[in-house]
């Protein structure tokens, strides 16, 4: 037994090696904190606008505008300029935005003062970092 553990041990050991280079690494998780009023003062959110909710909340984590989108997470305010190449959504906002190697993809369905929507936001190739579906409310 003995003389089989010293056989297997530097064996596993060797397997460890270096890491594949062209390995993406795993992203970490983003934290995305609800917009609150706080935030919508101190960082001037006003005017028409289309606000992105997750799940049954109404809290926005997403709230779009004409020239941009912001997102709060990990409890810092972050500007997504719109995509000028996108298609309107409702209320003048747009349904990409881009920044920093992301892609914000907005969608709204229905009709009504409350409507369905989702966000999802992507790396530059691809990947996804964060996506939730909920109500979406536009308005001024």
């Amino acid at each position: 037994m003995r003389i089989a553990a010293l056989v297997v041990l530097p064996l596993l050991a060797a397997c460890g090696g270096d890491p594949v280079e062209d390995a993406e690494a795993p992203a970490r998780a983003l934290v995305l904190q609800p917009i609150g009023y706080p935030e919508i003062e101190a960082n001037d959110l006003h005017g028409p606008n289309c606000s992105y909710a997750s799940g049954k909340s109404m809290a926005p984590v997403v709230m779009a505008f004409g020239d941009e989108a912001v997102m709060k997470i990990d409890g810092e305010i972050h500007r997504f300029p719109l995509d000028p190449q996108c298609k309107e959504v409702r209320n003048g906002t747009g349904s990409r935005y881009l920044a920093d190697d992301r892609v914000l993809d907005l969608a709204v369905e229905g009709e009504g003062p409350t409507f369905d929507g989702s966000v999802k936001l992507s790396t530059g190739s691809g990947k996804v970092l964060y996506e939730t579906s909920g109500a979406v409310q536009c308005g001024d």
